[in-house]
């Protein structure tokens, strides 16, 4: 029924017909929420660090570094910010929703392309009108960013199943899935996985199996490695400096270099061997009763 109702010479309508209708119901959704203020932490937490983003204090949050939100979506907010010369709420919401109507048009080109027709109107009118990606349009979320470079990642790998299909691709699986992952940090561990999968599916040769691979690694990387090391000097800084009881369970378990002055004249002191005491002036012996 549904192959008679919609033949494939219709298919742009039929996909048009959808993105208008959900395009209709988004507006709505941003009219009546244009002086919405932000009702959730989540939401507050990525304004406060794009404010502070715009205002030159680095990505902060109440009042110091943080790497405890993903970088992506408080940088896009910035630069909305930025592009429009002030920090409009409904103007994000807006980006949102066009973020929204490419989740609809990458949901119809992959079910078209792994399916058919009917399977394609019926996922899609479900995206459009799914009352999760409707009222995420309009809330300072991850969600549909997320989603959208998600569906990105498996376009890429959809497409590298193809015969005679460009090893570029590869570097676009590895930057969707870097930017999805600084998006929302649950799929920093994906990476081995579809590397794995890119070698298995690809049908070529094992040299080219190995380029796309690799080349998949070099696209991940090229975003995601700096937010990495950044992450966990932050985490490791706060785990250390957290109490003392803590820095000195993992001063006992080595590990840890302590780096003090000018290059020529740097005063060094390794865990465990040696005591870290020698950097703080004056300093007493801890009193072992005490654990101070």
């Amino acid at each position: 029924t549904l192959y008679r109702r919609f033949p494939p010479t219709r298919d742009g309508q039929v996909l048009g017909l959808i993105l208008i209708v959900g395009l209709a119901v988004r507006l709505v959704l941003l009219a009546g929420t244009a002086s919405t203020p932000l009702q959730i932490a989540d939401e507050r937490h990525y304004a406060e660090i794009a404010h502070n983003l715009v205002s030159g204090h680095g990505f902060s949050l109440f009042g110091r570094l943080t790497s405890m939100r993903p970088p992506l979506l408080p940088f896009l907010i910035a630069g909305v910010w930025r592009v429009t010369g002030s920090e409009s709420y409904v103007a994000v919401r807006a980006v949102q929703i066009g973020i929204g109507m490419l989740v609809v048009l990458l949901t119809w080109l992959l079910a078209i392309r792994l399916f058919n027709r009917p399977t394609a109107v019926v996922a899609t009118t479900i995206v459009t009108l799914y009352p999760s990606f409707l009222f995420a349009s309009v809330l300072l979320l991850t969600e549909l960013p997320f989603t959208l470079l998600l569906l990105a990642m498996v376009w890429c790998c959809d497409r590298l199943t193809q015969p005679k299909a460009p090893v570029a691709l590869a570097v676009g699986a590895g930057l969707t899935l870097g930017l999805a992952a600084l998006t929302r940090s649950v799929l920093w561990p994906f990476f081995p996985l579809l590397a794995a999968w890119i070698f298995f599916a690809v049908p070529a040769t094992r040299s080219k199996k190995a380029a796309c691979s690799a080349l998949c690694l070099v696209g991940y990387l090229t975003l995601g490695r700096r937010w990495i090391e950044a992450g966990l000097e932050r985490r490791a800084k706060a785990a250390l400096l957290d109490d003392a009881d803590t820095w000195r369970r993992l001063w006992r378990h080595g590990g840890v270099t302590l780096v003090a002055g000018p290059p020529a004249g740097q005063t060094r002191c390794t865990a465990p061997k040696e005591s870290w005491l020698k950097f703080v002036d004056g300093l007493p012996p801890p009193d072992k009763g005490s654990g101070r």
